[in-house]
């Protein structure tokens, strides 16, 4: 007891003698169940519906339970069903609640009805708890509110009349029918007629390839074939049909699926269902079958430019089975096809092709494996592709778009002797050229020689020396180089200048065009005027017009070359020449050889400087890659949320396009992307716009942090967040620039690296040099190889150079660049801040629309409206319409257009008078800043003028009939509005009147029922009625009878509210009868 005398029992003490509640927390049953739904259609458009509680209830307890009604056909009805139950709308009024209270029996029927004239689906729930669904669900004094809920379930109904039609009603567990090809599993779906048949119907299902299937349970034979039978008494019943997959022994790409097709055939004496077309019901198999595992595999060594060759072998694990086929898609990087390398099969070989069509490409291509095959060789070819350059090349199978699961690589190894680069601002560059174009210069030799040697190197030597003593001092560095155009016994001009072949423009030194191309040039004659334009080694104008060559117009050795023509006269050696005044430049005559003349000297292949080995725009939209351009190492990103949710990383708006934010995206990791040595020189720019402060915040890193590892930063460290320079050891060497990049401000960096020194330009202009050479790390960008000093920075536009640019070029890259402007986009301004139109079009209102920034083509905006207005655009004459286009250039884009809207009647009764209506704004253009992500959407308010009613007529105002029925008089009822879903209205008349509907079949009953849908709402319809007699003869010789009009619809505005009742006169037909005060006498016999 209370030991301490404290009044209570505290710890230690122990009670006795007390009673103790015990609470049942055990939560509370609820099932709900539709009795016969998992095994027959209900016909006749009804079905019972049950709700169980799992005990009675005790009062106080009171619990109210809503079903949820769904259907996808035919108007739903509900009524009270045998075992009757208490309907409240105590809860949500839109839905059927049942209340449970103490000493009610715990269970409670209603019955579901259709209207409908074909097959439909209804689904019921109730909520799954008292605190949560829609409605939710209400208890009082039960266990704290603790429910369970069953369900939901699903019922399947067809009309009674059959009026739906003959045809099979199939329905799968699940919503689906999937199984293994292994067969391990099975799969069912359920069969039933959709109306009663005259005769019995055998209905076969036939699987196609790859399933078989069986009537007889999961137990059953299973065959290609099974059988069903219906009856008239079993139409309606399920009968289940079982599915079992079939291996195929073949890869199923892409998805691992494939669909099987069962048809089902009808056999049957009613002509309905004998005559009806197979059923056809399609069925997913999944694949157990792996793709073969690939190697690619190549001889060791490097190969050489112009003509060197490697046999790539591309062979599977396995042979290819039959009606199977491997598609193997490879991946080339380091190099550009047709630029670089060329590749095709090696021979004829069988059952291997290649593919570049999409989603393949020239440049990665697929082999093609057909059934018995298993290896497949390709021959890479490199081409000569007048750079100097020795590219590393990487080729390999790539089963995703992340890694090489088997690569091979080597190096093509470079012949460019002749092919130089120069600088897109070198003095004899010709205009209008650009980067990676190719050229030569063309020009007259100011000296002046005999043509007597046969030695074609002699006269090169000798053109080397003019230019030398008096060349352009552009062109003295390349002097031997020069090559004299002109032919000699043993070799022809062709081959002396490389010429053969399609080759590059000819340009005179001056800049002048002589020719577009090699073929051009020896087709007879020179472009412009070759007497006026033509040069001399300085660029200046010689003098004389015949010119030395031993050539056919073509190139090729004539009959009196240089050294080796016959002789004439008093033996003199003549020799072929060409004359610019006769425009007959390689070939015009010939002249002793002994005399003296000019020749014409050819420089090397040129090539403008500037095209980047590497560059990565940074543009994609979505996915874990990133591609270079330059089509030598693709990327991969360091954060996967960002390949599931690209918008956290893709930024829309970049410098150029789309931006990398590589905070978000954890860096880019290159592929095969090597250093770039300062001795050879190198250059790298790009944008970038700083986010945030952040220590180490990494621009270029390579592979690692290894003493003699270089890593190029947007902030050196915390306290010093200017860009600079780490040279990597057991003590990091740091050397920070002057420069700090501002925040949320996009700037353009450049970094130049040479065999001296390394340069900083920022925005075109050289802000630091730091007196080391450095090599440029490319292994890693916006990060360093171990995940951390990522950069909180957006780059984009990041473009590498394998040489070094120059202030000027650097300058020209950064103008190159439009202006910055406002972020791209549609700016919509609305009148007072929203549009509002009345719907019958009486007023308009308008917007405006207007681009945020200058845009560098044509852009279209698409003006739609939808159902419910119009719209007129400032640059149209048309009417209003739907939709209106809106042209915006980069002239005009700055000009806001106005848009004028105007509302559509529609009918209908809509909620609180007003409707909203979309009007969408599409946008289009070939400028990639405009396109589908820019575009908008704004809303108008419409208003409504419709009301929702019921209009009775009566003709002449009034309903007046004799009650014999020999007359009928007659009234009209008609909707006042469009409704949302079909409307019905009940019209019943009190004792004393029968009605009749629009049927033509006059059969007069107590009620009758109108319908009408939002297709003939406005259509009248006409009820007539005649009188019933009574026996009764009234005092005024008539009656009122009342006719009731009962309005129903799942339109909310069309309901018990809009009731109406009108009253209908009945005249009666009986005499009265007299009878005298002092009594009736009457006479027998008398018959009057």
């Amino acid at each position: 007891g209370d030991t301490d005398g404290d009044g209570s029992i505290g710890a230690g003490e122990t009670a006795t003698g007390v009673s103790v509640a015990l609470v049942d927390n055990d939560a509370t049953e609820v099932t709900l169940s539709v009795p016969g739904a998992q095994s027959r259609l209900f016909t006749g458009g009804q079905a019972t519906v049950r709700v169980v509680l799992g005990r009675p209830l005790v009062a106080p307890e009171e619990l109210r339970v809503p079903v949820s009604i769904t259907g996808t056909q035919g108007v739903i009805s509900t009524a009270p069903g045998e075992l009757g139950g208490n309907f409240c709308s105590c809860n949500d009024p839109a839905n059927l609640t049942m209340l449970f209270t103490g000493g009610d029996q715990p269970s409670a029927e209603f019955m579901v009805a259709v209207d409908t004239s074909g097959i439909a689906t209804v689904e019921l729930s109730v909520p799954e708890s008292s605190e949560s669904g829609t409605p939710k669900m209400t208890a009082t004094g039960l266990d704290g509110g603790a429910v369970r809920v069953s369900g939901p379930r699903t019922a399947y109904f067809t009309d009674a009349d059959g009026t739906a039609g003959a045809g099979l009603f199939i329905v799968e567990s699940d919503g689906s029918t999937t199984v293994p090809e292994d067969g391990t599993q099975t799969d069912s779906y359920n069969v039933a007629l959709g109306k009663s048949p005259s005769s019995g119907v055998t209905v076969t299902g036939t699987a196609a390839d790859g399933a078989v299937i069986t009537s007889g349970g999961a137990g059953g034979v299973f065959s290609a074939s099974a059988t069903l039978t219906f009856t008239r008494t079993n139409w309606n019943t399920f009968q289940t049909i079982t599915v079992k997959g079939v291996d195929d022994d073949i890869r199923n790409d892409p998805d691992g699926l494939r669909v099987v097709d069962i048809t089902h055939a009808f056999t049957s004496t009613d002509t309905a269902y004998g005559n009806l077309a197979d059923y056809t019901h399609m069925i997913t198999v999944t694949d157990d079958d792996e793709m073969p595992s690939v190697a690619v595999t190549a001889p060791t060594g490097n190969v050489a430019e112009n003509g060197g060759s490697k046999v790539v072998t591309v062979e599977l694990s396995r042979v290819v089975l039959a009606d199977e086929t491997v598609t193997v898609p490879l991946s080339v990087s380091g190099v550009v096809v047709g630029e670089d390398f060329t590749f095709d099969l090696d021979g004829s070989q069988t059952g291997v092709s290649l593919s570049t069509g999409a989603p393949h490409s020239a440049q990665n291509p697929a082999v093609v494996f057909a059934p018995g095959s298993k290896t497949a060789k390709l021959r890479f070819t490199a081409v000569n592709d007048y750079i100097r350059s020795s590219p590393y090349v990487v080729i390999g199978w790539r089963p995703d778009s992340d890694t090489l699961a088997s690569q091979i690589s080597f190096r093509i190894i470079d012949d460019e002797t002749g092919a130089v680069e120069v600088p897109g601002d070198w003095p004899l560059k010709p205009s209008g050229l650009i980067a990676g174009d190719r050229f030569r210069l063309l020009f007259v030799s100011s000296e002046s020689r005999d043509a007597t040697s046969a030695d074609i190197a002699e006269y090169n030597r000798w053109l080397w020396g003019v230019v030398a003593r008096g060349g352009h001092p552009q062109l003295m560095p390349y002097g031997s180089q020069v090559r004299v155009l002109g032919s000699t016994s043993s070799r022809d001009a062709l081959d002396n200048t490389a010429t053969r072949g399609t080759g590059v423009p000819i340009y005179w030194l001056s800049g002048v065009n002589v020719a577009d191309d090699y073929t051009d040039f020896y087709d007879g004659s020179w472009s412009g005027d070759p007497a006026a334009d033509y040069v001399d080694e300085s660029g200046s104008a010689p003098t004389g017009f015949t010119v030395f060559t031993g050539s056919d117009s073509d190139g090729t050795k004539i009959a009196y070359p240089l050294g080796g023509g016959p002789l004439l006269g008093s033996s003199l050696l003549f020799v072929g020449t060409g004359n610019l005044n006769l425009d007959r430049p390689l070939q015009s005559g010939i002249r002793p050889g002994n005399h003296a003349a000019v020749f014409y000297g050819l420089s090397p292949v040129f090539v403008v400087r500037g095209k980047p080995v590497h560059q990565w725009k940074l543009d994609e939209a979505s996915g874990s890659g990133v591609t270079d351009s330059a089509g030598r190492a693709n990327g991969i990103l360091g954060s996967s949320p960002c390949v599931v949710l690209p918008s956290v990383c893709r930024l829309q708006f970049g410098r150029v396009g789309r931006a990398l934010d590589m905070e978000a995206a954890g860096g880019l990791q290159t592929i095969q992307a090597t250093p770039l040595p300062a001795a050879a020189g190198w250059s790298a720019a790009l944008w970038v716009k700083r986010s945030a402060d952040r220590r180490a915040s990494v621009l270029f890193a390579a592979d690692g942090r290894e003493s003699g590892d270089t890593s190029f930063k947007l902030e050196q460290n915390g306290s010093h967040p200017r860009v600079g320079i780490t040279r990597h050891s057991q003590t990091d060497e740091n050397h920070s620039s002057s420069y700090t990049a501002p925040l949320d401000q996009w700037v353009h960096l450049a970094f130049v690296g040479t065999s001296e020194d390394t340069k900083l330009y920022v925005n075109g202009v050289l802000e630091w040099t730091l007196g080391h050479a450095v090599d440029l790390p490319l292994n890693f960008i916006g990060r360093y190889h171990d995940g951390t000093g990522i950069a909180a920075a957006a780059f984009d536009e990041i473009n590498v150079y394998a040489h070094a640019l120059s202030a000027v070029e650097i300058k020209a890259i950064y103008d190159s660049y439009p202006p910055l402007a406002g972020e791209p986009g549609l700016r919509i301004v609305q009148t007072e801040g929203s549009t509002s139109v009345p719907e019958d079009g009486s007023v308009v209102d308008f917007y405006t629309v207007v681009l945020e920034r200058k845009p560098t083509a044509n852009v279209t905006v698409k003006v739609t409206a939808g159902t419910g207005a119009q719209v007129s655009s400032s640059d149209s004459t048309q009417t209003f319409t739907a939709s209106e286009d809106l042209l915006f250039t980069p002239a005009n884009w700055d000009t806001a257009r106005t848009v004028r809207v105007r509302g559509t009647n529609d009918d209908i009764d809509n909620p609180a008078d007003v409707r909203s209506v979309a009007v969408s704004h599409a946008v289009s253009s070939s400028d990639g800043n405009y396109g589908p992500s820019l575009n908008k959407t704004i809303t108008v308010t419409v208003t409504d003028d419709d009301t929702a009613g019921v209009t009775i007529d009566e003709t002449n105002g009034s309903t007046s009939v004799p009650e014999n029925g020999a007359v009928t008089d007659s009234w009209t009822v008609v909707l006042d509005s469009e409704p949302t879903g079909a409307v019905t209205v009940t019209v019943t008349a009190a004792d004393g009147v029968l009605v009749d509907g629009p049927a033509s079949d006059e059969s007069f009953e107590s009620s009758v029922v109108l319908r009408f849908t939002p297709a003939n709402w406005n259509s009248v319809r006409t009820v007539r009625a005649k009188g019933t007699r009574d026996n009764v003869n009234t005092a005024a010789g008539e009656r009122s009878v009342a006719v009731t009009h009962v309005v129903s619809s799942s339109d909310g505005n069309y309901g018990t509210s809009l009731n109406e009742s009108i009253n209908v006169t009945v005249i009666d037909d009986l005499a009265s009868v007299v009878l005298p005060v002092g009594g009736l006498v009457v006479v027998e016999g008398d018959v009057s």
